[in-house]
């Protein structure tokens, strides 16, 4: 049995500086935070379900048939790149998928992570990209900043911080807040927030819950919070547990919650 861990990546800016093709290109700061994706591998022989993929602890609301395509793309990429793999996974699922906490790649980069233990190689950032552009990112983990179409990965150094995550009921449309961006609805900063995220006004014209989210952490004292993404969820930052928690507690009974703190790179 090989089992891997891989968090959830907060923004702590996002700017978008052109287009590649089709593709926007941004440079954002970004780290990583305790809300875990997990994946465990069983070999042949000791695979307790039936089929190849199988899900177990997921987080409420999580639509397992739904995810499963992502998966089994991502497992059909890394066969025919590395070699099959016999047995199967088992999926323990707690980020939110399309908040913008990079729900599908953190179980790509665990599933990435599992096969380079196994066959006991290295799998590059231009592979790695090809399985989705926060991948090279989510497989490395840690404060960085990511550029370009998510190929450029700049680690920087650690920074320890207590982060409230909330999400708020709806999603965000990732597609049509970039149409939204390229017509012009262009927006950075929520009301009483220093960061930046250039999707903001975007996605509180898809979701207006983004902008009572933020005004709800402005109220109840965070001074330090931004969008994640392209949206859904508003991530607060503190120094001390104790100030999180005390904010934590005014928002909770309105939003998908958690308490997480910074994590180093893997």
């Amino acid at each position: 049995m090989n089992s891997v861990n891989t968090g959830a990546k907060v923004n702590l800016s996002l700017h978008i500086t052109g287009k590649r093709g089709t593709m926007h290109t941004l440079e954002m700061e970004v780290c990583g935070v305790s809300l875990y994706d997990e994946v465990v591998y069983f070999s042949e022989g000791v695979k307790p379900f039936e089929g190849r993929i199988a899900f177990g602890d997921c987080i409420k609301g999580f639509f397992p048939e739904k995810f499963l395509p992502v998966v089994q793309r991502a497992v059909a990429a890394l066969d025919e790149k590395c070699g099959a793999l016999p047995g199967g996974f088992l999926i323990n699922k707690h980020i939110p998928c399309g908040a913008g906490l990079g729900g599908s790649s953190a179980v790509v980069a665990s599933l990435a992570k599992i096969y380079e233990k196994e066959k006991n190689i290295a799998l590059d950032d231009g592979f790695l990209l090809s399985l989705g552009s926060d991948v090279p990112y989510m497989h490395r983990g840690g404060n960085a900043v990511v550029s370009g179409t998510g190929e450029v990965v700049r680690s920087e150094p650690f920074v320890p911080l207590n982060v409230v995550i909330a999400v708020p009921e709806g999603a965000v449309d990732t597609a049509s807040a970039y149409e939204l961006y390229d017509d012009g609805v262009r927006g950075s900063v929520a009301n009483g927030s220093p960061r930046e995220n250039d999707l903001y006004a975007a996605a509180i014209r898809l979701n207006a819950g983004v902008e009572r989210l933020c005004e709800d952490f402005r109220r109840a004292g965070a001074e330090d919070f931004v969008m994640t993404g392209s949206g859904c969820a508003v991530c607060a930052f503190f120094a001390e547990k104790k100030e999180a928690e005390k904010v934590l507690k005014k928002i909770q009974s309105g939003y998908l919650t958690f308490l997480t703190v910074t994590v180093p790179k893997n």
